[in-house]
């Protein structure tokens, strides 16, 4: 295995269709997405043990990039798996770790607001929440980071001085009397003392669309601020709440990832982190299930991949029941197998369609569509490929001809294929 580099793509359907479950040898998930994941998990710390005890193979030569399609709430309903779970897990924090801020919340507060350049709003919250209130902002922003994230992303960048002007200045003009006077001295003190920068101020309102645009944002973030400190939510809950903040931010986080291609023990690792952000990706799961989309993307990452680098082989894994919502991808299929790219099809169900163990050579009558669909997607198996010689030696019938597809209703026979496939 030293001398050799192999490519693994993998395609997972995590559509709504997914969610009935595959009998499991493990407790760690019940539904199929989740039997997928657990699956992957066992297969990866293998090979990761596997390098540790054997010096000739080296983890380094097998590299992966998955996909997920059937998500809801994101364009084109498909994503890089491993960028969303990773940008999950920054955008949260550890399951592990307390939700306790130690110390003075206003200065904790203060330090996030200038992590985002955002200073002026330290202020303003230090000045106008009662302590109580800044140690409830502070562990909701300590459970969920994306939301000071998106904050720091939103908020113009005033002082906490402008802040006040920024929403009092508009309406000098019409206020008569004193009113208006007090206003104007108190806005030529604050400038007299440094307090308001006007040529940040004017950048800030250029940004913003003009007055009322900064007038609304800042009106909209202080609202924000006092919702969020006015106790200590769930992460279900600041889902609920900010539904919309949250799905915009995970998409612009997405974008700014682009692909991750990862090592075994790099895709072990970012399985088994337990975190928050677990809640927040599978907050997108279970949508339609595009699986012509997925396979469009997965066709030029494969392009990418092998123009950037040479594999003496690749592999493209699809974990799907079969049941597209946008089209026919078995075209797109054979423009992936035409590129040298071995498609093995993981059918997924809990009916008992196929004998166990069995690589089929021709469909049989009784599949249903689905089965006839993955069976269709899937390549011929050469007999004596790392792929079928390790499902021989695993009591695995391969008879000539045999497509490389299995149906798979139950964990240790999807962890068995992922395993022969990572060779």
């Amino acid at each position: 295995m030293s001398d050799e580099r192999f490519l693994i793509g993998l395609a997972v359907d995590v559509s709504a269709s997914m969610t009935q479950s595959i009998r499991n040898d493990w407790e760690l998930g019940s539904g199929r997405f989740d039997s997928v994941r657990d699956a992957l998990h066992v297969v990866t710390d293998r090979v990761v043990s596997l390098t540790r005890l054997d010096t000739e193979i080296d983890q380094s030569e097998v590299e992966i990039f998955a996909y997920a399609f059937g998500l809801r709430n994101l364009p084109g309903e498909v994503c890089d798996l491993f960028s969303l779970l990773t940008v999950a897990s920054a955008l949260s924090t550890s399951a592990a770790e307390p939700n306790v801020i130690e110390g003075d919340p206003y200065m904790w507060l203060r330090d996030v607001a200038e992590r985002y350049d955002r200073g002026g709003w330290g202020t303003w919250i230090a000045d106008h929440l009662q302590l109580v209130e800044a140690e409830n902002l502070a562990a909701n922003l300590r459970s969920f980071p994306i939301l000071g994230s998106e904050l720091g992303r939103l908020l113009p960048d005033f002082s906490a001085t402008e802040i006040q002007h920024a929403v009092t200045v508009k309406n000098i003009a019409r206020k008569t009397g004193w009113e208006r006077l007090k206003d104007i001295f108190a806005f030529g003190r604050s400038l007299k003392r440094g307090q308001v920068s006007p040529k940040r101020v004017a950048s800030e309102i250029v940004r913003a669309g003009g007055m009322e645009g900064i007038e609304r944002q800042v009106g909209q973030a202080q609202k924000l601020v006092r919702s969020l400190a006015s106790d200590v939510f769930t992460t279900s809950q600041l889902f609920d709440r900010l539904a919309g903040l949250i799905r915009q931010a995970l998409w612009r986080k997405l974008k700014e990832a682009g692909d991750t291609t990862l090592s075994p023990a790099e895709v072990a690792a970012l399985i088994r982190r337990p975190t928050t952000g677990d809640e927040l990706a599978s907050r997108f799961i279970y949508g339609g299930t595009p699986m012509r989309n997925a396979l469009t993307k997965v066709q030029r990452r494969f392009r990418t991949e092998l123009g950037r680098s040479s594999f003496d082989s690749s592999t493209l894994l699809i974990v799907s029941d079969g049941q597209p919502t946008d089209g026919d991808p078995i075209p797109l299929a054979g423009a992936i197998q035409r590129m040298g790219v071995n498609i093995i099809s993981c059918f997924v169900t809990d009916r008992d369609l196929q004998e166990p163990r069995v690589l089929p050579a021709k469909q049989a009558r009784r599949w249903t569509k689905g089965a006839r669909l993955m069976y269709q997607l899937s390549s011929t198996v050469v007999p004596d490929s790392r792929f079928g010689r390790n499902l021989t030696k695993w009591g695995w019938s391969v008879p000539p001809g045999a497509r490389a597809f299995a149906q798979i209703n139950h964990s240790a026979i999807l962890t068995e294929f992922l395993r022969a496939a990572l060779g």
